[in-house]
């Protein structure tokens, strides 16, 4: 039977677990429902239908978040995303660009955030509110 990684993390302390596709799926969901809840409305006074249906958790995220500066490690993105980032994010500072030519960077601009201090070796990086 094939199996799946799912990587979890808190901040401080990663768990791995090997399961099946299916549980897989079944704990992505739960934890999607868990960050993003169906009786939590979405704020009125934006219009997420632009971002890239995959890249709209973190945008919805973002733009719940107050003006301070947002630490996230690349593990804690793909928890809000519900799935894993693509092998270049880890591999190319690129990817992180501040250009709305990517699908991905769309998330956080057109929600009015920048990405700053991307630490590739370390996979972090920090999102601040665009001036």
């Amino acid at each position: 039977m094939k199996k799946v990684s799912i990587r979890i993390s808190d901040g401080e302390q990663e768990l791995q677990y090997l399961v099946s596709p299916e549980v897989a799926g079944k704990l992505v969901q739960q934890l999607n429902q868990a960050v993003f809840p169906a009786t939590m409305p979405l704020p009125q006074d934006f219009d997420f239908t632009p971002v890239s249906p995959k890249y709209r958790g973190l945008a919805k995220y973002l733009h719940e978040q107050d003006a301070a500066p947002v630490p996230l490690t690349f593990s804690q993105i793909e928890d809000i995303l519900g799935e894993a980032l693509k092998p270049s994010a880890r591999k190319h500072a690129a990817w992180w660009a501040n250009t709305d030519s990517h699908s991905q960077a769309t998330a956080w601009l057109a929600v009015g955030w920048k990405t700053s201090e991307l630490d590739l070796a370390r996979e972090t990086l920090v999102f601040q509110k665009s001036k």
